[in-house]
């Protein structure tokens, strides 16, 4: 049996032989990492030589497409074989060039594999396929190897740096330390070199790779992610992470981090609710949240992504010498990052290239080699650089308050700052408080528990006359109780026909009007269910199309800063199925019962008046029984569709989160979680099918009681009518009690229905952006200049100003650099430009022109903004850069060579959901 990889409660990675019973999440992660008994007690990490990929892409191809894409092939390889050629030789002799710089074997490779990237392969039926063909193509195995000949050993204590180029595999190399990526062993390489990497292979690969360990971990592990994984928790519930609170090592945690100034900054302290994703905080604080989560739980091992990537210069240098060099000086830090200028300080480096490992040694050792040398001065000049800036204006702003405060002119000398922060912080040791818990907390998501939703008598009229819903009643109750009237006569006439069978052409009169009166009741119960359905139908897609538009005109600070993802899904799924699906049945149902039960009332009227005295005895009885019922239905209904919601964010936010789960041993805690929240949800759902019991049992003692009075009387009173009658009014009276039942389940399905229906209208009142009539200046910009003239701007009404009179000017055509600590509203100025956040006093102008009398769709069409977080959709490389097609390849394969990912547009990759598949720096470089 193959081993499977489990941790023990002592944080230890151990294998064990593979169990049919045990849980799944003891199956979770690969069987490479273990903890042998002969591994040096000195070795906290180590890495035999092996390969290790992620599995590769799915392969997918749409058959009808085929035979387009051959054709564009050809004729781009026709047009581009001259240029080939005569581009061929040139490119040899880079490649040579580079290969005698580098003095690297693995340039024979490259070398090689060039010419068959660049020649022209011609298949059987005459396609030509290049490298220039940007249509999908099969991948070969050799390609999704991510990394290759990886041997690393780490020793305990040891603070081990990771750098390389964009798209090296950095990040691949941690998580191959926690075990997520597949162990490729020479062989299985070798073997499957050529052949296409598609799902049976990929399967074979991931079967072999159960069967070897070899990543040997001694001790526990945290994970600082590259793009923080922030809970929508509050700040102390994420940096906990679960664990007990040691208010000394807390507050600790909080000083070494640098999150002392923003727990003071928020309203709540560290009791403050972080939205989804992070949603309130900055890059840097998310960053340092991030830190302070895995500094929390003392883990033997830490692996960090690049944390420090967002953090200005001054923060950066403080959480690298007062925490990586001293708090943390006893753990094993692997570190990923491109702040060369700490490379002299730590013990070892590791530079990687094209997913191998190409140097590894001690700042002193590698700094003597060319290429190394190179590399590292030319960072070292662009970090020093941007972190003399950071500091140069963190100065001016210091010189600036010190001045305000003084009440003077009186200069201040720049290099004094230091001492007199030093002495100032000396000052207030003793007054600042040690801890930084907070009582009173500070909430942003709308709890929906607390909105009220009462589908009243106003809920039934809106449904009623949105989108002639009214006009469709009113045709469809006529035509339901002709309905009704049809299925009646052509029973009576059935009885009828025998008491008068022995007449003559009896048997053509009467089959003639059953059948007449048949085929009568079917046509108008199939228009009538037409005309209901359709309507309901239409109604239902109207209210989707206006959520969808509400929605997506909602401003992100006023609405989806909010509101969980988890409350919108539910919305647009279980509550608008209900109405989509469901309602339309429980409607037409409805009609039908009243048209049935109508039509049984009528003919006892006519035919026996006395059997309609139990009729008010019900219907007071009825009223009262849904009375006192449909409320507590309604809230069951309520509360079910809001105990939905937290199982989606949460599932949501469990994916996004799921290698630092894993690294923190948390799975069984997410699980339990889960379970948790749908037991919840299945526990209202059971509450309101208890309830839908209870009234159906109430239900039927009250329509069982007036069917044996009807009846009764009709038998006492047999002779007021032909017997005939009084049978067919008997058969009905039987089903009246069905009738009745099945009217008062409807009628309570359809107020669920009338609650998901005032959910989903709720949508159609959120807060909108200010689209709307503007102006549309022509030929603007044209310079492009910028003023910002006395801003003021909050994110939220009850949030305090991000923005505070800004005032300042940009020329036209100017480059301008924004910095300032993490939190200090660089973004902010950006969101602002955008009017993704609306300014609360004061203006912007661009070539004199406020910005918020423009149009905002022109304006935004005319700006262009690389955002902090990358967004990427699953597609092509083309379609996420030119999603509307209006540039020619041409254009973006001359983009593509300066933003350096050549390689990646010739690799024909497909991007996966949110760029899963793509490293953060060549998302960023999209």
């Amino acid at each position: 049996m193959a081993p499977v990889f489990h941790r023990d409660d002592d944080g230890v990675q151990r294998v064990h032989e593979k169990n049919p019973e045990l849980s799944p999440v003891e199956e979770i992660n690969h069987l490479m990492i273990k903890k042998e008994s002969d591994v040096n007690s000195g070795i906290a990490i180590k890495i035999e030589r092996s390969n290790f990929s992620w599995g590769g892409d799915k392969i997918e191809e749409d058959e009808s497409s085929k035979q387009d894409k051959k054709l564009k092939k050809f004729q781009k390889a026709t047009k581009l074989n001259e240029k080939i050629k005569q581009k061929t030789e040139e490119s040899k002799s880079t490649i040579s060039k580079i290969k005698a710089i580098n003095n690297d074997d693995s340039d024979e490779e490259t070398e090689s594999n060039f010419d068959d990237n660049l020649s022209l392969v011609e298949s059987d039926d005459s396609t030509v396929m290049t490298n220039s063909s940007k249509e999908k193509k099969d991948i070969k195995f050799k390609s999704i190897i991510t990394l290759k000949n990886i041997e690393l050993e780490v020793e305990k204590g040891e603070f081990l740096c990771i750098i390389g180029e964009v798209g090296s595999g950095k990040s691949s190399l941690l998580n191959l330390i926690m075990g997520d990526m597949i162990y490729v062993s020479d062989e299985t390489a070798e073997e499957f070199e050529n052949q296409t990497a598609d799902e049976q292979c990929i399967k074979e690969m991931f079967e072999r790779s159960r069967a070897e360990g070899v990543v040997k971990v001694s001790g526990s592990m945290s994970f600082v992610q590259q793009v923080p994984w922030i809970q929508n928790k509050t700040l102390r519930d994420n940096i906990l992470f679960g664990l007990p609170m040691d208010e000394n090592r807390y507050n600790s945690t909080i000083e070494k981090c640098q999150l002392v100034k923003d727990f003071e900054q928020l309203d709540g302290g560290d009791l403050t609710e972080i939205g989804e994703k992070g949603i309130n905080l900055s890059g840097g604080q998310k960053a340092r949240v991030s830190l302070a989560r895995a500094v929390y739980s003392q883990k033997d091992i830490i692996l960090m992504d690049d944390p420090i990537s967002a953090l200005d210069a001054n923060t950066k240098k403080k959480i690298f010498e007062e925490l990586f060099l001293e708090e943390l000086k006893d753990k094993t830090r692997v570190l990923v990052t491109h702040a060369v200028d700490f490379l002299d300080r730590v013990d070892r480096i590791v530079i990687m290239k094209h997913g191998k490992i190409k140097y590894i040694g001690t700042y002193e050792e590698l700094k003597n080699n060319d290429m190394i040398q190179h590399i590292i001065e030319t960072l070292k000049k662009v970090s020093h650089k941007q972190q003399d800036e950071e500091e140069h204006e963190a100065q001016e702003l210091e010189l600036k308050r010190k001045k305000s405060s003084d009440g003077s002119n009186k200069a201040v000398n720049p290099g004094d700052l230091d001492e007199e922060e030093d002495s100032l912080k000396k000052n207030e040791a003793g007054a600042r408080k040690m801890s930084y818990l907070s009582t009173k907390g500070s909430k942003i998501i709308m709890d929906e528990f607390e909105e009220r939703v009462d589908a009243d008598w106003g809920v039934y009229w809106k449904y009623l006359v949105s989108n002639w819903m009214w006009l469709a009643m009113l045709v469809s109750i006529p035509i339901y109780s002709l309905y009704a009237f049809c299925g009646i006569q052509s029973t009576r006439y059935i009885g009828v026909w025998v008491d008068h069978i022995q007449e003559e052409d009896s048997y053509k009169k009467y089959v003639v009007l059953v059948l007449i009166y048949s085929l009568g009741y079917g046509l108008l119960v199939t228009i009538g269910f037409f005309i209901i359905m359709m309507s309901v139908v239409n109604s239902s897609n109207v209210l989707h199309r206006n959520m969808t538009d509400k929605v997506l005109r909602a401003p992100i600070n006023l609405y989806f800063d909010k509101t969980p993802t988890g409350k919108l899904l539910n919305r647009f799924s279980k509550d608008i199925n209900r109405i989509d699906a469901e309602f339309p049945f429980n409607l037409t149902f409805l009609v039908e019962c009243l048209s049935w039960m109508g039509a049984t009332l009528f003919v006892s009227t006519i035919v026996s008046p006395w059997s309609l005295l139990s009729t008010p005895f019900a219907v007071v009885a009825g009223f009262l029984l849904i009375k006192y019922y449909i409320r507590s239905y309604r809230e069951m209904t309520r509360i079910e569709s809001v105990t939905n919601s937290p199982i989606l964010s949460n599932f949501g936010e469990t994916l996004s989160g799921t290698t630092t789960i894993r690294c923190y041993n948390k799975q069984m805690e997410f699980i339990d979680k889960n379970h948790e929240l749908v037991d919840n949800n299945l526990s209202a759902y059971f509450w309101s099918q208890s309830l839908n019991i209870w009234f159906s049992i109430r239900v039927q003692y009250i329509s069982s009681f007036m069917m044996c009075v009807s009846m009764a009387l009709c038998i006492v009173y047999k002779a007021s009518a032909d017997s005939t009658t009084i049978g067919v009014l008997m058969i009905y009276l039987l089903s009246l009690q069905a009738n009745i039942l099945w009217f008062f389940r409807i009628a309570s399905d359809i107020e669920g229905g009338m609650v998901s229906y005032d959910r989903c209208n709720m949508i159609l009142a959120i807060p909108q952006e200010a689209f709307g009539d503007y102006s549309k200046p022509p030929n603007w910009p044209s310079e492009g200049k910028i003023v910002f003239d006395k801003l003021c701007l909050r994110y939220r009404p009850e949030t305090e100003l991000v923005l505070k009179n800004l005032r300042f000017e940009i020329g036209g055509k100017q480059k301008v650099g924004v910095v300032g600590r993490t939190g200090a509203g660089k973004s902010t100025v950006c969101l602002a430009l955008c009017r993704i956040i609306e300014g609360e006093s004061g203006r912007i102008l661009i070539d004199g022109h406020d910005i918020s009398k423009i149009d905002l769709a022109y304006l935004r069409s005319k700006i262009t903004i690389i955002p902090q977080d990358p967004t990427l959709f699953e597609g092509t490389l083309r379609f996420n850069l030119d999603p509307e097609s209006r540039c020619s390849d041409s254009e973006i394969e001359r983009i593509i060579s300066k933003a350096a990912l050549k390689e990646l547009w010739d690799s024909n990759k497909e991007i996966s959901t949110n760029g899963e598949n793509l490293s953060s720096g060549e998302k960023q470089l999209i």
